[in-house]
Formats: C-alpha cells, structure tokens, sequence
C-alpha cells in the first residue's frame, strides 16, 4: 500500500480502516498477533525522515486516522484469529524532535502538548488500541519512559486507559545514555514506576529489576501490575485458549497476496496521489489532444533494482529483503496503456538511483526533442526517508531538476510526477512545469494507479495533510 502519509492525503477514512484490516488479514495469517502501529505522531518538519509514517501536520485529521487504524487492526474482537493488537506510537512529541534530527530532544509547552500532539493519540485510546509505545525522545527534560505525568496522569488517568504500555527498541536503556538514569536498576524502577510495562529488545528489565526490588524502588505490587497488562493482552488474544490460533499454514497460502488485496492497493494509490498543478488542462492525457509521441524519462520511469516507489520498512529494511518483482513500475503500465490509446511512447530510464551525469542529460536531450509530451518522473527512493533518515536539504536534487529542465525546452508540455516520501521543494519546477503530480511512495500498483490518474480513469482527489514549503 501507499506509505501512510499518502494515505492520509486521500482523506478517506474508510479506505485507511481497509488497508489496515487486509493488513490485519494477511499479518495475522502469517503467525502475527500484534503490531507496532499506527504511528499517529503529528509532524511539522520534513526533514525529520519518519515524516512518512504518520498523517501529517493537523491533529483533528490525525486523530480521524489513528482511529481508524486502531479498529481496521483490531475490529471488533481481539479473540478473532484475523485481528491483530494495535499499538499507538511514539508517545509522546517524537515528531517534534528539535532541528528535525531524529531521537533528538523535544521541548514544548502543556498547551502544545494537548493542543497538537496529544490529540491522536486520545483518539487512538478511545478507539481501544490494546497498546501505546513510548517515545526515543526526552520531553521537557524527561525521558518519555519514564515520564510520570504522560503515562500514569495523563493516559492511565485522565483518559482511563487500561492497556499496556510497551519501551520503544531499548528506550528504558537509554535513559541512562539521558543521564536520566545512572544504571539498569535505577533506569528498571523508574520506567515501572511511571506506569511502563513492557521492555522492548534492551534487556533494562531483564538487568535491572530484580535489583530494584530488593532495593526497595519498587514493590512486588508495581511488577505484578505491569505483568497483569501483559497477560491481559495475551488473553484477549486467545493465546491461552490455543497458542497457536495465529499458525495455520493453509490459512496463510489461501490469504496473502489476493487479487482483491491488489485492487485495494490500486485504488488506494489512485486515491492518495495530489495534483497540485495543471495549467491548461494538460491533464489527463486524451487521444483528442494534441499530440501524439510521449516520451517517460526519469530516474523512476521503470526502476526495479532499488526500493523505488515503496516504503522504507517495506519487505525488510536491505537491498537483499527486496523484491522488485512485486512493484508495477510507471512505465510497465503506461506504456502498454497510451499505446492501445494510439500514441507512440518511448521510454528513457536515466540516472539511476538519481544520479545524472552528462551522459544521462545528452539522453534526456535526445529523448524529448522527438517528442510532442513529455512525463518526467523524479523524487527520492524509498530509502531515503524512513527511521534515522533525516536530512538537512529537502530540495529536489539539482540534476534531477536539470531533467526538468530539458524536457521542457522550447515550451514544450511537460508533466512533473514526484514520487516522495516527505514534502520536497522544488521552485523552478513549480514556475515552469504546467502540471505536478505528488506520487509519492505508492506500493505494488504504482503504474497501474498513475496510469489510472493520467488517463483520467480516476480523478487525483488527494489533498496534502502537510506543507510543502516553498523553498527551504
């Protein structure tokens, strides 16, 4: 599927729960029974890389989405073999990190708490997420970990939640990397004591907890709590009425990957995509318009060998977990498709991995002097934006901008597709190309949904949930 950003870019609230519940399907017939989304951090700076995961700048929109995020996974009965436990992420004010750089510290005021960041995630409480995870990052001075007022007044206590609160990946340790904590017991007593319960891949628990309590930092009443929350959670699962309620290999070869999921993807991707110009009515392509050699030029017009047009945790985080294969690229469906529209299309993979040298500028000259339109297909990989991915610059790199550049010689029509996973900037092309479509990370059936856009199969009716600047 789209990544979520672009998701949320579709304001559709009941095509977000469906992706989540084939997600639901498909994870949980693959042995899963909990997952670590919805992300519902709000985000304001674009050069923070996991911009991405989450639905962008407006806490009412956010809030719209991790709730339906939370019952697409979930549905209406955690016992049922086909859900999967939700868990609300990162609480709280990751997607404020100072400068935009990734696990730094966050510093705001209770009001913007509330106003701004709070909000998604009471939303996701009061849609029953069984699970909330704990931010990286220090708020006000305070591990969120470890972060009395957020767990245990507010969320246990305002709200009335009852669910069990997980670390992020050894964010108990690293209380101690804070200063906040001066070792693995002292680091145990205060996480347990804030009203965390669960310690993620660390180890602090597993170190630190039975020295703190014969210390005396916590009582054996602390631990018996925190342990009920998990065994709750396992019980609603149906994991002590049969452990292996989620392993059934029939099960898992009749349900992933069916073509209704696909369609799903499909019209999801169509869905997300924001036409944010399109100056004479350029778009959609029509046989009655008035040319007739289009030529696909790009770094992803057809690329297969990268994590193009997907997200950043998509199918492992390596080069080796990924396989292409899956992906219909632009040019696998536009090609096939503009040509039984009576046109003749040429298609120039140029800079790869969007890398242009002057080899790739002398190809792109030749390519579009031949023709009467030209689709332009730039951006970022999916590599580029995701956890400890963040950047300083977030213009659109300036040899793919040179691309644009050529293709649009002589006045000639040219439409932009980006395809992104953050807001980029991109000036130049916003005062001289006539149309611009945002892309973005679309999944699987990229092609098959640019083609549905281009063509005019179905109408771009996304809008953004985030800025893009102007300029940097």
């Amino acid at each position: 599927f789209p990544i979520p950003l672009a998701q949320a870019a579709s304001w559709d609230m009941a095509m977000i729960e469906n992706i989540e519940r084939i997600a639901a399907e498909e994870a949980s017939a693959d042995g899963q029974n909990w997952t670590f989304s919805p992300m519902v951090d709000i985000a304001r700076d674009p050069r923070w890389g996991r911009v991405m995961e989450g639905a962008g700048e407006d806490p009412y929109l956010g809030s719209r989405v991790a709730a339906a995020r939370v019952r697409g996974f979930q549905g209406d009965d955690l016992g049922k073999n086909n859900t999967l436990a939700a868990c609300a992420k990162h609480f709280a004010g990751y997607g404020f990190a100072e400068g935009g750089r990734d696990y730094n510290t966050v510093d705001m005021s209770e009001q913007r708490l509330r106003e701004t960041v709070l909000p998604p995630f009471k939303a996701a409480a009061d849609a029953g997420c069984a699970t909330f995870m704990n931010a990286f990052n220090t708020l006000n001075g305070v591990p969120a970990s470890m972060d009395k007022h957020l767990i245990t007044d507010i969320l246990r206590g305002e709200w009335g939640w009852k669910g069990m609160v997980v670390s992020d990946w050894n964010s108990f340790g690293e209380t101690i990397i804070h200063g906040a904590a001066s070792d693995e017991a002292d680091a145990s007593a205060k996480c347990l004591s804030a009203g965390s319960d669960m310690d993620m891949v660390g180890g602090t628990f597993q170190k630190g907890l039975k020295k703190a309590l014969e210390s005396g930092r916590v009582t054996q009443a602390q631990i018996d709590e925190a342990v009920r929350r998990v065994l709750r959670l396992k019980y609603s699962l149906g994991l002590f009425d049969n452990p292996f309620l989620y392993l059934d290999q029939k099960r898992r070869d009749a349900t992933l990957e069916k073509p209704e999921y696909r369609e799903a993807a499909r019209l999801a991707a169509a869905k997300s995509m924001v036409l944010l110009k399109n100056d004479g009515g350029l778009l959609p392509i029509s046989p009655e318009g008035p040319f007739k050699k289009i030529t696909i030029v790009g770094p992803y017009a057809d690329s297969r060998g990268n994590k193009d047009y997907m997200s950043f945790w998509t199918l492992g985080l390596g080069m080796r977990d990924y396989d292409s294969t899956k992906v219909v690229t632009p040019a696998m469906a536009l090609k096939p498709a503009l040509e039984a529209m009576g046109f003749e299309v040429t298609i120039t993979e140029i800079c790869l991995n969007a890398d242009c040298t002057e080899k790739d500028f002398s190809a792109a000259l030749k390519a579009t002097a031949q023709s009467d339109f030209v689709i332009v297909c730039v951006g970022e990989t999916g590599f580029d934006c995701g956890e400890s991915r963040s950047v300083s610059d977030i213009n659109l790199k300036s040899s793919q901008e040179v691309i644009a550049r050529i293709s649009s010689r002589g006045n000639k029509p040219v439409a932009m597709v980006v395809f992104n996973s953050r807001p980029l900037t991109f000036s130049w092309a916003t005062d001289n190309i006539p149309a611009i479509l945002v892309a973005w990370q679309p999944g699987f059936e990229t092609g098959n949904a640019l083609m549905d856009v281009l063509t005019g199969r179905g109408n771009p009716s996304g809008k953004l949930p985030v800025t893009f600047p102007r300029a940097v």
